[in-house]
Order: structure tokens, then C-alpha cells, then sequence
């Protein structure tokens, strides 16, 4: 086999050779490495899945809301509609109180001001305290808050004011709050306490049984349509959903849809890089073709004389299958262990902003590494094996 060896190589340019495992190598890398990262973006994408995405609809303000605020109001038509759709998979509507609340905090912070509240379905809520719930024979509302409340008092209000302390979320989960409701000719004092935050609402929560009750009791009139809604959607960066809010004049947090947009951008991202790296393989495949059949065409001679002394040409193909196999093998090897490396770092960094993903490559990535192996592997040893025999 040495001796075949030297036939075939001895007039065999080696430049040649290495162009096109360079060629190989880079678009192998690509391949695996695309594949890694769109499997890596739809883990991520079906978690968030899994967590529900719910976006906050209202009308948009513009001259017409100003003069008369039950242009805002949502209608019974239009809420039938927003349910209709096929990318809304539950609405909930937000209720607001129709009587007038006063806070007063003054013995712990030195404030009294106006209030106002809302409340949603529970099933909408990120968060739901057991201490969240209303009982009408007691003088007690439990209240959930914005974070990003919290933070503006803390990092705002607070900071610009010298009398007022900073707040903990414990801190002020402590603090009594007492209210006191008015309206329709009646007044009543309770007291309220934060029991908890909400990232996904902006507003000053209370129970919806609480709210309904009062509205009832308490409310100036009959209670308004709702002026905002909550839904879980299917996917916030749906195409239709974007075109049935522009259509409808609704507005939403653009945030929430651009980042859906972007995960369906990276996706494609990475599909087109797969592709570029699959164009690679495929042309630095061909030029291993190109580049064996050339080794064959040059030995012809030494070929026949080589079968004429009882050599059958399965044997002269494996010995350039085996040299083949040998530069596949250490392509495969050496881009997998690249790629655990820069998939490893990757996903460590992706996990310090919060994106779960597996810190090692997926084995769907070492099997289709494996099978292309395999495959070119095989195309090759019977295009050698045909040309032999030519």
C-alpha cells in the first residue's frame, strides 16, 4: 500500500490539497456553527414561548381623545374583535376605579396625595400573593405596584428630594397606607399595604373583586368601557398582529414587539449563514472530487499496470479513500473542538443576561457532523472506485 501510495501522490500538488481542506474546514465550521446558534435561538424563543407573552393595548391619544375622553374607550364591537383574533389567545380588560381616593402616608413619609386604581384578571398577573385578595368584612386592600414605580421614587423623586428616604421592596411592604374612598354621597377609610410588584403591568393593582364593589358602591355612574386591555398573544412579532394595530389605531409597547422581531431576525440570520456555509462545504467537496480524479487521470498509466499485477481497483480506492477519510476526520475533529470551545464561551455570557441555554454544543451538531462525514465519505469511494475503473 505504500508503494500505491507513492503512485498517486508522488505527482500530486500539495497546494492543492490544502486549498481545498482549508475550503472544507471553514465552511464545516460555518455549517455547525449556524446550526448551533439557530437551535440556541429557538431554545430561547420557546421558553419565552412557554412563559406566555401578553402585550397592553390602547387607543392612540390624538385630537379627538382630547376633547372627549370616551374616544378612548374600547366598544363591545371592538373587544368582540380583538378576541376574534387568531393570534390573541386570551384578552382581559382593565377596570378603573369611578370615585375618588385619597392616600395618606404622612406619618412615615411626609406625603398625602390623589390615588387611582385598577385591577386586571388574576390569570393576567406575573405575580399573585396569597395576601392578595380582598375580604369584604374587613377594612383591609392589598395593593400590587409597578416596579419601575419603585424605582422612579427611589431614583428620582427621592434622590431630588432630601426629606425623603430610598425604599427597599421590603421596606415598603411594611408601610400602611390609609385611604380614604368617596363618592356617590358615602366616604370609607381602609387601609392598604404593597404586598407585591408586578414587571408586567404599569399601574396600582388591586383586587378585581374589590374594584367592582366599590365601583358599585362608591362610583359617580354608570362604570366606563375599558380604555386599555391586556392579551396574550401567540408570538408579539406576528406580522398580522403589527398590521391589525396600525389598521385599528392601537398602541402598544414597541419593545415587546421589537424584540420578538429580533429573534425572528436572528433566526433568519443564522439560516443564511448556515446556507453560506453549506455552499462551502458543497464547492470544497467538489474540489476534493476534482482534486482525486486528477490524481487518477495523472497515474492512469501506473493504474493499469498496477491492475495488470492482479491489484482489484477496490484496493486502489481504498488507499485514496483512506488518505481522504484521514483529512475528514481531522476537519470533523478539530471543528467540533473549536466550536465547544467559542459555543462555551458564548453561552456563559448569554447566561450573565439572563438567556437559559445549555453551556455545551447540542448533539444534534456532533451527529450531523458525523453523518456528513460519513456521506462525503461514501460519495467519494464510489466516485474513485468509478474512475479507477475508467
Amino acid at each position: 500500500m505504500k508503494l500505491t501510495g507513492k503512485i498517486f501522490w508522488g505527482k500530486q500538488s500539495r497546494w492543492q490539497l490544502i486549498v481545498a481542506t482549508a475550503g472544507f474546514w471553514i465552511g464545516l465550521f460555518i455549517t455547525l456553527l449556524s446550526i448551533q446558534f439557530y437551535l440556541d435561538i429557538r431554545q430561547i424563543v420557546k421558553r419565552g414561548e412557554e412563559e406566555k407573552s401578553f402585550i397592553i393595548v390602547n387607543k392612540t391619544v390624538n385630537v379627538l381623545n382630547m376633547f372627549d375622553k370616551s374616544v378612548s374607550m374600547f366598544s363591545e364591537e371592538q373587544l368582540d374583535s380583538l378576541q376574534s383574533q387568531p393570534f390573541v389567545k386570551d384578552i382581559g380588560l382593565f377596570r378603573t376605579n369611578t370615585f375618588n381616593i385619597y392616600a395618606d402616608v404622612s406619618d412615615q413619609m411626609g406625603l398625602a396625595f390623589d390615588l387611582y386604581m385598577e385591577s386586571v384578571p388574576d390569570r393576567f398577573l406575573d405575580t399573585l400573593p396569597a395576601s392578595f385578595d380582598w375580604d369584604s368584612n374587613e377594612d383591609f386592600v392589598p395593593i400590587l405596584i409597578a416596579s419601575d414605580f419603585l424605582r422612579i421614587y427611589n431614583f428620582s423623586l427621592a434622590m431630588s428630594q432630601k426629606s425623603m428616604p430610598q425604599l427597599s421592596p421590603a421596606t415598603i411592604k411594611l408601610i400602611p397606607i390609609s385611604i380614604k374612598i368617596a363618592g356617590n354621597g358615602q366616604q370609607r377609610m381602609v387601609t392598604a399595604k404593597v404586598v407585591g410588584f408586578t414587571d408586567r403591568i404599569p399601574s396600582v393593582l388591586v383586587p378585581e373583586n374589590f374594584l367592582l364593589w366599590a365601583n358599585e358602591t362608591y362610583g359617580t355612574g354608570p362604570s366606563p368601557q375599558p380604555t386599555r386591555v391586556i392579551m396574550e398573544v401567540d408570538d408579539p412579532a406576528n406580522a398580522q398582529l403589527k398590521q391589525y394595530l396600525q389598521e385599528k389605531n392601537y398602541d402598544t409597547n414597541q419593545d415587546q414587539l421589537r424584540l420578538g422581531s429580533m429573534a425572528n431576525t436572528l433566526k433568519i440570520i443564522s439560516g443564511i449563514s448556515g446556507t453560506v456555509g453549506g455552499l462551502f462545504v458543497f464547492l470544497s467537496f467538489a474540489i476534493f472530487l476534482m482534486n482525486f480524479q486528477l490524481i487518477i487521470s495523472r497515474a492512469k498509466t501506473e493504474i493499469g499496470i498496477l491492475l495488470d499485477l492482479g491489484y482489484r481497483p477496490t484496493q486502489l480506492a481504498y488507499t485514496l479513500n483512506k488518505q481522504f477519510f484521514l483529512i475528514l476526520l481531522g476537519c470533523v475533529a478539530t471543528v467540533l473542538v473549536v466550536e465547544a470551545v467559542l459555543v462555551a464561551a458564548v453561552h456563559a455570557n448569554l447566561l450573565e443576561y439572563g438567556f437559559e441555554v445549555t453551556q455545551t454544543i447540542s448533539w444534534f451538531i456532533i451527529a450531523a457532523a458525523l453523518g456528513l462525514l460519513l456521506l462525503l465519505q461514501g460519495l467519494l469511494y464510489l466516485s474513485i472506485k468509478a474512475g479507477i475503473k475508467r
